[in-house]
């Protein structure tokens, strides 16, 4: 699948081929990776959701974080950064093409536009601009009938509008959306809305079927940062699953975490198992190690 959508959850950027990235990239993106292979990327091959699975993910992640990963992107855009636990959407500028459009034809592509591409665009603009109407557009775009590209976009704009009115929406899509990739963004779109709403899509997330969305839902963790207690917990359970994909994603996450605790676990994990779960863990203590040297 020709993923076009930029981490969305992450950095609240759209993922058109005409929108940045973040504030370090490329203004043009042709075409911008799908959301969780960008934050994540492997060795391996990618599954529906986009998750890396297969083969380790160790060159990747010795590497310096850039502003288009996982590490780069949530140091420059946190998770929960709103007022009042109000995601204020991106004001992200718009790519000159867009731009000279008026507001009316904007709506009105974002509406019905005949070319896929043309709509898809036009829902990102309608939310940077929080055109009136803009909700009704987003419900349209998101109905099941509609390709998953658009899908996509309009989950894009959701992300690009903000406001409280936003999140309701994004919740739907979390709970029924067909699609497992579009499950998996909404648990990082929700995160957006602070720690509290986070925990709540991350418990939605690892009770769905898709491994891919349980595994995006560990990854999301990371929105928990500042709860030592209850993100060493999932993380800790996650990491005891026979599925690689969860203690892959909780290694990973453990590997970052300034806390002497994520050190101890990720040691302990690398003398206590075997196989591949070792070697990852092995592999997340001296990442976590070199990261913190003072906290050995």
């Amino acid at each position: 699948m020709n993923w076009r959508i930029a981490l969305l959850a992450v950095a609240g950027l759209s993922g058109c081929q005409d929108a940045p990235v973040s504030a370090h990239a490329p203004a043009q993106v042709q075409p911008a990776a799908n959301p969780l292979t960008q934050a994540r990327p492997s060795g391996g091959t990618t599954g529906s959701s986009g998750v890396t699975q297969g083969k380790s993910v160790e060159s990747a992640r010795a590497a310096t974080p850039s502003a288009d990963s996982l590490e780069g992107l949530t140091a420059e855009f946190p998770w929960g950064n709103g007022d009042d636990g109000v995601w204020p959407g991106t004001d992200a500028p718009e790519p000159p093409d867009m731009k000279a459009l008026g507001d009316s034809e904007i709506m009105q592509r974002a509406l019905a536009a005949p070319d896929r591409f043309d709509r898809e665009h036009a829902l990102v603009s309608v939310g940077r601009r929080r055109l009136p109407g803009a909700f009704d557009a987003f419900r349209k775009a998101l109905a099941h009938s509609e390709p998953l590209e658009v899908r996509e976009m309009g989950l894009s704009g959701l992300i690009e509008h903000g406001g409280a009115e936003a999140l309701p929406i994004m919740w739907s899509v979390l709970r029924d959306d067909p699609s497992d990739q579009l499950r998996s963004q909404a648990v990082w779109s929700i995160a957006l809305y602070g720690a509290d709403e986070a925990r709540k899509a991350i418990d939605v997330g690892l009770a769905d079927e898709d491994i891919g969305v349980r595994g995006a839902s560990v990854l999301a963790v990371w929105a928990l940062k500042d709860r030592p207690d209850e993100a060493i917990s999932l993380l800790q359970s996650a990491a005891e699953s026979d599925e690689r994909r969860l203690f892959q994603e909780a290694f990973y996450n453990l590997s970052r975490m300034p806390w002497r605790r994520a050190g101890a676990l990720l040691r302990d994990w690398a003398r206590r198992t075997k196989g591949e779960k070792q070697r990852l863990a092995l592999f997340s203590y001296r990442a976590w190690a070199n990261k913190f040297p003072d906290l050995k």
